[in-house]
Formats: C-alpha cells, sequence, structure tokens
C-alpha cells in the first residue's frame, strides 16, 4: 500500500466534506470576479472623469425652475380654501 496514495486521497475527501458541511451551514465558498488590468483602468477613469464632472459643476447643476405669479396665486388661494375647511369656515 502506498501511503501517499491514500494520505492524498483522505485530504480529497476532507476537503469535499468541508465545502460540503458549508454548504449545508449556508455559508458556502464564493469565488470573487478579478478584473483584468486593462477594466480597472477604464473604471478608474470613468470614475475620476464623474468625480472632476460634479466638483466643476457640470453635472447635477440643473437650472431652478420658476413659477409664475398666477401659479402661485391659484396655491395660495387653494391652501387658504383648506385651512377655512379646517377651521369650519
Amino acid at each position: 500500500m502506498d501511503t501517499a496514495r491514500i494520505l492524498a486521497e483522505v485530504e480529497q475527501e476532507i476537503e469535499r466534506l468541508t465545502v460540503v458541511a458549508k454548504a449545508l451551514r449556508g455559508t458556502e465558498v464564493k469565488t470573487r470576479r478579478t478584473l483584468s488590468a486593462s477594466a480597472r483602468r477604464r473604471i478608474g477613469a470613468a470614475t475620476s472623469a464623474r468625480w472632476a464632472a460634479q466638483r466643476s459643476g457640470q453635472e447635477g447643476a440643473k437650472p431652478r425652475r420658476t413659477m409664475s405669479a398666477a401659479a402661485r396665486n391659484r396655491i395660495s388661494r387653494a391652501q387658504k380654501a383648506r385651512w377655512a375647511k379646517l377651521r369650519g369656515k
């Protein structure tokens, strides 16, 4: 009997049983996805561009919306009517 072969088989069985035990516990070994160097560079460049645009005010700088005087008047009258209704007038 070759003891090295037996030892290798036992170690394989231990590893298999360890994976099974982790799966039963719900802590299955999950492999992480690795990114290539070019993908990391592209993501880094996109992130840098996004932050640079945000710092310079290009992104997210929406113009303020103005409301006409007539619209403000309609809203004011509607709110006053709600208040009057609550007061029971």
